[in-house]
């Protein structure tokens, strides 16, 4: 909208953080509320991460890669300026976040709002999450800019035939394993496993205990608790140490954002800020999944028996038809992995849903995190320009953007995976989506 918030700095929150004053703030009756936040920049000029975003997609190159050709696509988006004589360029490939190739890229004469081809040849993998990187700097120091300014990039997908991160991938067969000297207790890939090196130990045989509220199944070194009324794990144990702060929950609900404002009277009409889920029917047996067996038989290992649970459930709130109805299948391994495959259903009823997703309460020392997906920055479906796939570290703490009004902030688009640790716990949750 504009180039700063406009706010009135009021000094220190106890927290030590800014704290800024905008309309109704002074008691005034007449006033705008936040609509006068609405810049690329804080009000003491520090970047929004839209101003970021903005910056990259307004790069003067642009490129696409033809992997048929095995060349570079790059078009000029500037006006009047011949890049070959101002803009030097760079590029990368990498695997699962770690630079597997890369070298500077001279660029030809390129006319204004032309394209020209440049030969660009590497080795693919063929499994992981493979990207081509192509960045942009300013050669030599202009009126207003220094030289070796950053102007931009690509990041350009290069398709493998496992396209998942391997860590992901691994998780979820099971053939990822934590290194003997990683925390003790480790939960993992939509599941969880403890901290071991596989060729010392190997999962002992599941027991699965039913009584007339809760299925625990007890593994080597685990214990999972499931509420058949709800179908949803309450406990989550590893070495008699829990995971889990409340029960694990689907969730439709967000706070709502200053765009969201036209939508939340119906949202709030619907009950969607409270509903719970409901099991009508759990059922479960033993089996030896097809995959977990012939990833163990190909490391010399016999596959132990895994138990699948089968829920019948919905996500509704009170007096109102449910909002999604759902026919999963929980799969716990003997190796602690949970596999969770929802099938769901949403009533046409409900135009649509603030979201929907799983919610797991973990316990409030388990702060550090690291993350494959697209960072450092926040990022989201439609505001990811600015933002690469890499594999990334913080805290809860960090990864929070401090909006004068608060606002939805912290995500991180397109992760394969992400882990969460603190105190000797640590949880994996790996996507088994592949495209």
């Amino acid at each position: 909208w504009e180039w700063c918030d406009h706010a009135v700095y009021k000094g220190k929150a106890e927290n030590g953080k800014d704290m800024y004053w905008y309309g109704g703030d002074h008691g005034e009756v007449q006033h705008d509320a936040n609509f006068c936040l609405d810049g690329l920049v804080y009000p003491d000029r520090k970047p929004h991460t839209g101003l970021l975003e903005y910056k990259n997609v307004h790069r003067p190159l642009r490129a696409v890669y033809d992997m048929e050709k095995q060349v570079l696509v790059v078009e000029n988006h500037l006006d009047f300026l011949d890049p070959a004589d101002q803009i030097s360029a760079a590029w990368s490939l990498t695997l699962d976040g770690t630079e597997i190739a890369g070298g500077s890229l001279p660029l030809p004469s390129i006319p204004p709002h032309t394209e020209r081809e440049i030969p660009l040849s590497f080795f693919v993998p063929d499994q992981g999450r493979c990207f081509l990187k192509v960045t942009y700097v300013l050669k030599e120091e202009s009126a207003s800019l220094p030289a070796g300014h950053d102007l931009g990039f690509d990041e350009i997908r290069i398709p493998t035939a496992e396209p998942r991160a391997l860590k992901a991938a691994g998780l979820l067969a099971g053939t990822d394993r934590v290194r003997p000297d990683a925390d003790k207790m480790d939960a993992g890939a939509a599941g969880a496993q403890a901290a071991a090196d596989p060729q010392q130990t190997s999962p002992g045989a599941l027991t699965v205990t039913e009584s007339e509220r809760f299925l625990v199944i007890e593994g080597q070194d685990f214990t999972y608790r499931l509420d058949t009324l709800s179908g949803l794990f309450t406990s989550l144990k590893l070495h008699d140490r829990e995971l889990l702060d409340r029960p694990i929950d689907f969730n439709v609900w967000r706070a709502p954002t200053d765009n969201d404002v036209p939508g939340v009277d119906l949202w709030k009409l619907e009950r969607l800020d409270h509903t719970g889920t409901r099991a009508y029917e759990v059922t479960w047996k033993t089996a030896k999944p097809a995959d977990a067996a012939a990833g163990r038989e190909a490391d010399g290992i016999e596959a132990p028996e895994a138990v699948e649970i089968s829920i019948r459930q919905s996500v509704a709130s009170m007096s109102n038809q449910p909002v999604l109805r759902m026919n999963n299948k929980v799969t716990v391994f003997a190796d602690g992995r949970i596999l969770l495959d929802v099938q769901a259903d949403k009533d046409p009823e409900y135009a649509d849903l603030p979201r929907i997703g799983l919610r797991l309460f973990l316990c409030g020392s388990m702060k550090k995190i690291r993350y494959f997906g697209m960072g450092p920055m926040e990022t989201y479906i439609d505001k990811h320009h600015a933002g690469h796939h890499g594999y990334f570290k913080g805290t809860a703490a960090s990864m929070q953007e401090d909006y004068i009004r608060p606002q939805e902030s912290g995500s991180h688009y397109d992760c394969d995976f992400v882990t969460v640790k603190g105190k000797g716990l640590r949880l994996t949750v790996a996507s088994a989506d592949a495209d």
